[in-house]
């Protein structure tokens, strides 16, 4: 079946320009690998033969990485403080 007709009808009636049908591949690689799910798992769901191509599939969001680096001034706050884990917010 072709989607891209419905797809387009779709895109068109909501005011979405600029967005193909393939987009939503990498709308879902990025989701996935952003709730955890590793690179491996997401390269086969995909179909991905190369893990390359899993990685540039995977764009992550400014809002993800922000967390990753809050997570890392955690970790520098214990080791500053002598602090222990326990102690630091979210552990």
């Amino acid at each position: 079946m072709d989607f891209r007709k419905p797809f387009n009808k779709v895109l068109k009636k909501a005011g979405i320009e600029n967005f193909r049908f393939h987009d939503l591949r990498h709308t879902a690689a990025s989701w996935m690998v952003m709730k955890g799910l590793d690179l491996y798992r997401v390269q086969h769901i995909l179909g991905h033969k190369d893990s390359r191509m899993t990685q540039r599939y995977s764009h992550l969001s400014p809002f993800y990485l922000k967390e990753a680096v809050e997570i890392i001034d955690t970790i520098g706050h214990y080791l500053d403080t002598g602090a222990k884990m326990s102690d630091v917010s979210g552990y």
